[in-house]
């Protein structure tokens, strides 16, 4: 192995450009080495890559995390204001809509599901209507706060490292 040009740490996404040209190198504390037959390729690579490239990648890095995050929130169960502990995978929510929409339709209730906790739930139309009205805002306040981080991330300044400073996982909504 021999050290090659490249100031630790590097920047986002050339390592993703080392692996793409099938560069094997290891970081160490005292730099960046590659296996000695690679050294040049990889020279070309760290000294081919731009700001730009960095900024770019930084900028995907972050907005993965926060739909990571989005995704995390989201499906990770809420509790409506009435109490009611929901299930929030896509499925449970696609079956909170399928309920509410009957309730909508003139089906008599009352409505019968289990909630998260597995305890049996008893709500009139009115309740089932209260229930898709709360989950719907908060669904939409998570989409809303990743709205905002992705505008955030886009706007955050010129370099990768003012992008980095954001943090994409914090200020969702909880969920409960």
């Amino acid at each position: 192995m021999q050290k090659i040009a490249a100031a630790l740490p590097l920047l986002p996404g050339c390592d993703a450009a080392l692996q793409a040209q099938n560069i094997a190198y290891e970081i160490r504390p005292d730099g960046l080495y590659a296996a000695d037959a690679q050294v040049s390729a990889a020279n070309a690579v760290i000294s081919s890559y731009t700001a730009a490239d960095a900024l770019a990648a930084a900028q995907q890095q972050q907005l993965a995390l926060a739909a990571a995050t989005r995704w995390d929130v989201i499906t990770g169960g809420h509790t409506t204001a009435a109490g009611i502990p929901l299930a929030t995978d896509a499925i449970s929510i696609t079956l909170i809509t399928s309920l509410y929409n009957a309730s909508q339709s003139g089906v008599s209730g009352p409505f019968n599901f289990k909630d998260r906790s597995g305890s049996w739930q008893s709500l009139s139309a009115a309740q089932v209507a209260a229930l898709y009205q709360d989950i719907s805002a908060w669904v939409q306040s998570v989409y809303n706060h990743e709205n905002t981080l992705h505008q955030q991330i886009m706007a955050a300044g010129q370099t990768w490292q003012q992008v980095m400073l954001i943090n994409a996982a914090a200020g969702f909504p909880a969920n409960s």
